[in-house]
Protein backbone atom coordinates (compact mmCIF):
# COMPACT_ATOMS: atom_id res chain seq x y z
CA UNK A 1 0.00 0.00 0.00
CA UNK A 2 3.21 2.13 -0.08
CA UNK A 3 2.13 3.53 -3.49
CA UNK A 4 -0.97 4.61 -2.23
CA UNK A 5 0.89 7.34 0.06
CA UNK A 6 3.97 7.45 -0.61
CA UNK A 7 5.04 6.68 2.86
CA UNK A 8 2.80 9.46 4.55
CA UNK A 9 0.53 9.02 6.81
CA UNK A 10 -3.22 10.56 5.55
CA UNK A 11 -5.55 11.78 8.10
CA UNK A 12 -9.06 9.00 7.83
CA UNK A 13 -12.20 10.97 8.32
CA UNK A 14 -14.26 7.48 8.62
CA UNK A 15 -13.60 6.03 12.09
CA UNK A 16 -12.92 2.50 12.05
CA UNK A 17 -16.09 0.19 11.89
CA UNK A 18 -14.62 -2.68 13.88
CA UNK A 19 -11.52 -1.97 15.77
CA UNK A 20 -12.05 -5.41 17.80
CA UNK A 21 -10.84 -7.32 15.09
CA UNK A 22 -9.77 -5.00 12.50
CA UNK A 23 -6.58 -2.64 13.06
CA UNK A 24 -6.76 1.12 11.96
CA UNK A 25 -3.62 0.92 9.88
CA UNK A 26 -5.44 -1.63 8.00
CA UNK A 27 -8.59 0.46 8.08
CA UNK A 28 -7.20 3.54 6.64
CA UNK A 29 -4.97 1.39 3.83
CA UNK A 30 -8.30 -0.04 2.95
CA UNK A 31 -9.98 3.56 2.47
CA UNK A 32 -7.14 4.36 0.74
CA UNK A 33 -7.65 1.34 -1.82
CA UNK A 34 -11.22 1.98 -1.90
CA UNK A 35 -10.45 5.74 -3.26
CA UNK A 36 -9.02 3.73 -6.62
CA UNK A 37 -11.12 3.33 -9.84
CA UNK A 38 -11.35 -0.41 -9.72
CA UNK A 39 -12.19 -0.78 -5.56
CA UNK A 40 -14.70 1.99 -5.36
CA UNK A 41 -17.36 0.91 -2.68
CA UNK A 42 -15.01 -1.85 -1.53
CA UNK A 43 -14.79 -0.25 2.19
CA UNK A 44 -18.82 0.23 2.20
CA UNK A 45 -19.90 -3.16 0.87
CA UNK A 46 -17.32 -6.17 1.44
CA UNK A 47 -15.41 -5.13 4.97
CA UNK A 48 -19.39 -4.19 6.18
CA UNK A 49 -20.62 -7.65 5.32
CA UNK A 50 -17.40 -9.49 7.02
CA UNK A 51 -17.41 -6.94 10.10
CA UNK A 52 -21.40 -7.89 10.15
CA UNK A 53 -21.09 -11.41 10.21
CA UNK A 54 -18.57 -11.47 12.75
CA UNK A 55 -20.89 -9.31 14.48
CA UNK A 56 -23.64 -11.53 14.34
CA UNK A 57 -21.83 -14.85 14.70
CA UNK A 58 -24.09 -16.66 12.22
CA UNK A 59 -21.94 -19.52 10.81
CA UNK A 60 -23.38 -19.24 7.25
CA UNK A 61 -23.32 -15.64 7.00
CA UNK A 62 -19.79 -15.39 8.21
CA UNK A 63 -18.73 -18.02 5.82
CA UNK A 64 -20.04 -16.80 3.03
CA UNK A 65 -18.58 -13.06 3.84
CA UNK A 66 -14.93 -15.24 4.08
CA UNK A 67 -15.72 -16.57 0.76
CA UNK A 68 -16.77 -13.76 -1.21
CA UNK A 69 -13.16 -11.69 0.45
CA UNK A 70 -11.11 -14.72 -0.23
CA UNK A 71 -11.77 -14.91 -3.79
CA UNK A 72 -11.60 -11.52 -4.49
CA UNK A 73 -8.18 -10.07 -5.79
CA UNK A 74 -7.78 -7.74 -3.04
CA UNK A 75 -7.89 -10.72 -0.41
CA UNK A 76 -4.32 -10.00 0.68
CA UNK A 77 -5.22 -6.81 1.86
CA UNK A 78 -7.33 -8.00 4.44
CA UNK A 79 -5.33 -10.64 5.28
CA UNK A 80 -5.15 -10.31 8.88
CA UNK A 81 -8.93 -9.94 9.24
CA UNK A 82 -9.52 -12.43 7.10
CA UNK A 83 -7.49 -14.77 9.26
CA UNK A 84 -9.51 -13.51 12.52
CA UNK A 85 -12.75 -14.12 10.33
CA UNK A 86 -11.64 -17.79 10.14
CA UNK A 87 -10.39 -18.04 13.35
CA UNK A 88 -14.31 -17.36 14.79
CA UNK A 89 -15.69 -19.65 12.21
CA UNK A 90 -13.89 -22.04 13.29
CA UNK A 91 -14.49 -21.80 16.97
CA UNK A 92 -18.20 -21.73 15.95
CA UNK A 93 -17.70 -25.00 13.76
CA UNK A 94 -17.01 -26.84 17.41
CA UNK A 95 -18.39 -24.84 19.74
CA UNK A 96 -21.07 -27.41 19.93
CA UNK A 97 -19.47 -30.27 19.43
CA UNK A 98 -21.22 -33.09 21.19
CA UNK A 99 -23.15 -30.57 23.28
CA UNK A 100 -26.75 -29.81 23.87
CA UNK A 101 -28.37 -26.51 22.59
CA UNK A 102 -28.46 -24.41 25.70
CA UNK A 103 -31.01 -21.46 25.85
CA UNK A 104 -31.83 -19.19 29.10
CA UNK A 105 -35.53 -18.75 27.72
CA UNK A 106 -38.30 -19.37 30.26
CA UNK A 107 -41.82 -19.22 30.14
CA UNK A 108 -40.99 -15.48 31.14
CA UNK A 109 -40.12 -15.11 27.08
CA UNK A 110 -43.01 -16.78 25.62
CA UNK A 111 -45.04 -15.13 27.65
CA UNK A 112 -44.19 -11.36 26.66
CA UNK A 113 -43.53 -12.98 22.61
CA UNK A 114 -47.37 -14.20 22.30
CA UNK A 115 -49.14 -11.21 23.83
CA UNK A 116 -47.89 -9.20 20.55
CA UNK A 117 -50.90 -8.70 18.28
CA UNK A 118 -49.06 -7.69 15.49
CA UNK A 119 -44.89 -8.08 16.12
CA UNK A 120 -42.83 -6.37 13.91
CA UNK A 121 -41.18 -8.88 11.08
CA UNK A 122 -37.72 -9.66 13.02
CA UNK A 123 -40.01 -11.19 16.00
CA UNK A 124 -42.25 -13.01 13.62
CA UNK A 125 -39.10 -14.96 11.87
CA UNK A 126 -37.55 -15.14 14.54
CA UNK A 127 -40.44 -17.27 16.82
CA UNK A 128 -41.24 -18.94 13.24
CA UNK A 129 -37.59 -19.94 12.90
CA UNK A 130 -37.85 -22.03 16.59
CA UNK A 131 -40.93 -23.47 15.59
CA UNK A 132 -39.33 -24.76 12.15
CA UNK A 133 -36.55 -26.27 14.04
CA UNK A 134 -38.28 -28.13 16.05
CA UNK A 135 -40.31 -29.71 13.67
CA UNK A 136 -43.53 -27.72 13.35
CA UNK A 137 -45.24 -28.38 9.46
CA UNK A 138 -45.01 -24.74 7.71
CA UNK A 139 -48.57 -25.09 7.39
CA UNK A 140 -49.04 -24.40 11.04
CA UNK A 141 -47.04 -20.92 10.61
CA UNK A 142 -48.56 -19.46 7.70
CA UNK A 143 -49.50 -16.50 10.03
CA UNK A 144 -48.69 -14.79 13.13
CA UNK A 145 -52.61 -16.25 14.63
CA UNK A 146 -51.36 -19.19 14.28
CA UNK A 147 -47.99 -18.85 15.48
CA UNK A 148 -49.78 -17.69 18.73
CA UNK A 149 -51.88 -20.45 19.38
CA UNK A 150 -48.83 -22.51 19.26
CA UNK A 151 -47.28 -20.11 22.10
CA UNK A 152 -50.18 -21.26 24.32
CA UNK A 153 -49.07 -24.87 24.15
CA UNK A 154 -47.75 -26.17 27.30
CA UNK A 155 -46.21 -29.40 28.50
CA UNK A 156 -45.15 -31.96 26.08
CA UNK A 157 -46.48 -29.89 23.13
CA UNK A 158 -45.25 -26.64 24.63
CA UNK A 159 -42.30 -24.63 22.61
CA UNK A 160 -40.47 -24.97 25.58
CA UNK A 161 -40.06 -28.54 25.74
CA UNK A 162 -39.59 -29.14 22.00
CA UNK A 163 -36.20 -27.07 22.17
CA UNK A 164 -34.85 -29.17 24.86
CA UNK A 165 -35.51 -32.33 22.83
CA UNK A 166 -33.79 -30.81 19.91
CA UNK A 167 -31.90 -33.23 17.20
CA UNK A 168 -30.00 -31.59 14.51
CA UNK A 169 -30.40 -34.94 12.70
CA UNK A 170 -34.12 -35.64 12.17
CA UNK A 171 -35.01 -32.71 9.71
CA UNK A 172 -34.63 -32.31 5.85
CA UNK A 173 -31.75 -29.89 5.01
CA UNK A 174 -34.90 -27.76 3.18
CA UNK A 175 -36.12 -27.20 6.78
CA UNK A 176 -33.23 -25.58 8.18
CA UNK A 177 -32.27 -23.79 4.92
CA UNK A 178 -35.79 -21.94 5.35
CA UNK A 179 -35.29 -21.17 9.27
CA UNK A 180 -31.68 -19.77 8.19
CA UNK A 181 -33.00 -17.93 5.63
CA UNK A 182 -35.67 -16.19 8.15
CA UNK A 183 -32.74 -15.37 11.08
CA UNK A 184 -30.24 -14.12 8.51
CA UNK A 185 -32.30 -11.47 7.86
CA UNK A 186 -31.98 -9.87 11.44
CA UNK A 187 -29.20 -9.07 13.66
CA UNK A 188 -29.83 -10.30 17.53
CA UNK A 189 -29.52 -6.16 18.55
CA UNK A 190 -32.30 -5.35 16.03
CA UNK A 191 -34.68 -8.10 17.73
CA UNK A 192 -33.53 -7.32 21.10
CA UNK A 193 -34.61 -3.65 21.13
CA UNK A 194 -38.00 -4.40 20.00
CA UNK A 195 -38.11 -7.18 23.18
CA UNK A 196 -35.72 -8.51 25.08
CA UNK A 197 -37.35 -11.32 25.25
CA UNK A 198 -37.83 -12.14 21.65
CA UNK A 199 -34.51 -11.89 20.89
CA UNK A 200 -34.00 -15.00 22.56
CA UNK A 201 -35.57 -17.12 20.47
CA UNK A 202 -33.15 -15.62 17.30
CA UNK A 203 -30.21 -16.70 19.75
CA UNK A 204 -31.96 -20.18 19.98
CA UNK A 205 -32.63 -20.62 16.12
CA UNK A 206 -28.94 -19.22 15.52
CA UNK A 207 -27.35 -21.55 18.00
CA UNK A 208 -29.45 -24.66 16.86
CA UNK A 209 -28.46 -23.86 13.42
CA UNK A 210 -24.73 -23.61 14.50
CA UNK A 211 -25.23 -26.95 15.85
CA UNK A 212 -26.52 -28.08 12.16
CA UNK A 213 -23.67 -26.90 10.70
CA UNK A 214 -21.34 -28.26 13.05
CA UNK A 215 -22.64 -31.72 12.12
CA UNK A 216 -22.33 -31.34 8.53
CA UNK A 217 -19.16 -30.00 9.10
CA UNK A 218 -17.89 -33.02 10.81
CA UNK A 219 -19.31 -35.41 8.29
CA UNK A 220 -17.82 -34.09 5.27
CA UNK A 221 -14.82 -32.25 6.58
CA UNK A 222 -15.95 -28.91 4.38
Amino acid sequence: MFFLTGGVGLENKLANPAPSWLVDKSWDEICRMSDLKHFKGFKHKDVKALRDAVRRRHYSTLRDAISKVETSPYASELANSLQAARNLLERLTYQWTGEPVRHSMGYSAVSEVRRFKSPPGCVVDSVKACFLLVGTPLSKLKSWTLIRALLCRTGRDGILLQMAKYDPGKLPLTTYKMADSLIRKWHEEEVGIVSLEAATFWTWANTALNKKYNQIHRKTGK
